[in-house]
């Protein structure tokens, strides 16, 4: 089978878990004598997108684009040819955010075309994650199209107030799809994803809102490349070192609670240090990474001994969880979104029940004063990973209904 990946997100190496998955799904697609190409734009304007900087196990055709040629109707015309070109026997589309709804018009009434939602893409306009006044909120775009263009409006004008002349690439999305324009919108987006083959989402919250739009939802999971991401013999490092998968600029990550739990701690344990994804300074015993490339993440697992990951919204999946299981760490989480049922509480990690900072702590303690539970639960789940969550278990186990 010929298939025609479209991602207008993409670029290589990755900057988010969502490219890593759509990689890694079209490889294992290749190795099932399916015939695979990814076509994406290429254009640098507020996210650089088709940056492709290291060779891919398919083909890739890089779309140049500039800003003005954007504009859904000439960029789908042009996208249509190159992928006309190809003959393709299905369409699979990856990430989207505004343009998903255009790109399922026009290429279902051609192909069969599956799409795939790594996230709160199509459900939330305002930040894509479905988080309004300091809590997750409970209301999607699909259900309720006014409310939710109420609650993104306020943040647009204001982004179309600060910066006139280069405003961010969500926001330019909203206008020139024509997103804000509800009722219209939603119409299209209800209709589109009636004529999908299939749609592909995280968990099973996500099936249950998709049930209602498409007969054909499927709960298909990340992975993880077990090759790369294994541990070493010894992981109770000196000083205990914290990985912590969060910047300090975006608060939905959950660095201030870490930060307060580790306040509790300071008086009771200083042999600690944490790693996190900031540059920012966050004070003693915290070592800023910046952002780190993803070829180096293995390592920094490797040199950590244990991993948390905190947000405080619904995460769709979390790659970083799976890939510090993969590495023998002990992971603590949040009880949100789908992490509770990756990690399986008390045995491949622990679950805060509270998310409070006084949970998180006790912790934190727990682990590094207790080597020998820390590799056990380490021990854990990296077997527990190695029988679920394998790339090739993935597609091979959820994959077969597109053929």
């Amino acid at each position: 089978m010929k298939i025609a990946a479209i991602d207008m997100m993409f670029t290589w190496p990755p900057m988010g878990g969502s490219w890593v998955d759509f990689k890694h799904t079209l490889e294992e697609l290749g190795k099932l004598d399916n015939q695979i190409k990814l076509f994406v734009p290429c254009f640098n304007y507020s996210y650089p997108r088709g940056r492709i900087e290291s060779p891919l196990p398919f083909q890739v055709e890089t779309i140049n684009v500039r800003l003005r040629e954007l504009i859904p109707s000439r960029y789908m015309k042009n996208l249509l040819l190159k992928v006309e070109d190809y003959k393709p026997d299905l369409i699979f589309i990856g990430d989207g955010y505004f343009f998903k709804v255009p790109l399922i018009e026009t290429f279902a009434e051609k192909y069969p075309t599956i799409v795939r939602f790594f996230g709160h893409e199509l459900l939330c306009p305002n930040n894509i994650k479905r988080w309004r006044n300091g809590t997750i909120c409970s209301l999607n775009y699909l259900d309720n199209p006014w409310k939710c263009l109420m609650c993104c409006l306020p943040r647009y004008t204001m982004n179309l107030l600060k910066d006139r002349l280069h405003p961010d690439i969500f926001f330019h999305e909203f206008m020139i799809t024509g997103s804000w324009r509800w009722f219209n919108t939603h119409r299209r987006a209800i209709k589109a994803l009636s004529k999908v083959k299939g749609v592909i989402v995280y968990n099973n919250k996500f099936k249950n809102i998709f049930d209602r739009y498409n007969k054909n939802v499927h709960v298909v999971p990340g992975g993880v490349n077990i090759e790369k991401f294994y541990p070493l013999s010894r992981r109770h490092t000196n000083p205990y070192r914290i990985f912590l998968s969060s910047r300090l600029n975006n608060p939905l990550k959950g660095f201030i609670l870490f930060k307060k739990s580790m306040s509790l701690i300071d008086s009771r344990k200083n042999n600690w240090q944490v790693l996190y994804t900031d540059e920012k300074d966050a004070g003693d015993n915290f070592l800023p990474l910046n952002w780190v490339p993803y070829e180096r993440l293995p390592l920094i697992y490797r040199n950590s001994s244990m991993l948390v990951f905190v947000p405080l919204w619904e995460e769709p999946f979390g790659l970083v969880t799976l890939e510090a299981m993969a590495s023998g760490l002990p992971v603590v989480v949040s009880n949100n979104g789908i992490l509770p049922e990756i990690v399986k509480n008390g045995e491949t990690g622990f679950v805060l029940e509270k998310n409070s900072p006084e949970e998180l702590s006790e912790l934190i303690i727990k682990l590094s004063e207790n080597e020998k539970l820390g590799n056990q639960i380490g021990n854990n789940a990296r077997e527990f990973v190695k029988e679920n969550y394998t790339w090739k278990k993935i597609i091979s186990e959820n994959y077969s209904w597109i053929c």
